[in-house]
């Protein structure tokens, strides 16, 4: 199963989940405050959409399957993507580098970089994603954020962030 939940995982040892639904016993899903997750993207590609984490200014991480078309266009800012809600910056992939063994039967090596045609403006709505200095512990929160499906077999991914937490 292909999902848009990609490379957006923050840990901490404590997450605030309003409007949390229990997944199983280690998760739960839950729709992401508005641009609470500045560092997420929507990218689409022929009207097919997929998701990645800006890292800087020029340069995004995404999954390789996610290059689905030549023709790739990077949505930050965003939150409920049938929405426009004038916090967005859309900006054109100037080249597209997916990791060289990745496997397209497999998805092994599922990653790839893109590099934005110019700079991002960082705001309160865009933001590189903090990476780490370290692993994470054993028992800490961690938690995955995108527009993909929330539940196994489901046909339609959701239109507003949503995260997970295990």
């Amino acid at each position: 199963m292909q999902v848009i939940y990609t490379l957006s995982f923050i840990c901490s040892s404590t997450l605030l989940l309003d409007t949390a639904t229990k997944v199983s016993d280690d998760c739960v899903s839950y729709d992401c405050p508005p641009n609470s997750q500045p560092w997420q993207v929507y990218i689409t590609s022929n009207g097919q959409p997929c998701g990645g984490s800006l890292i800087n200014e020029r340069w995004v991480v995404s999954a390789a399957h996610c290059k689905i078309a030549s023709h790739l266009t990077v949505h930050l800012g965003e939150h409920n993507v049938y929405v426009e809600e004038g916090t967005e910056q859309r900006i054109g992939a100037e080249k597209v580098i997916p990791h060289p063994k990745y496997n397209d039967y497999t998805t092994d090596n599922d990653f790839m970089l893109i590099k934005l045609k110019e700079p991002a403006i960082f705001n309160e709505y865009v933001k590189p994603i903090p990476l780490a200095t370290k692993c994470s512990s054993a028992g800490e929160q961690c938690l995955v954020s995108g527009w993909g499906r929330t539940e196994e077999g489901e046909i339609s991914t959701s239109p507003q962030l949503s995260g997970a937490c295990w």
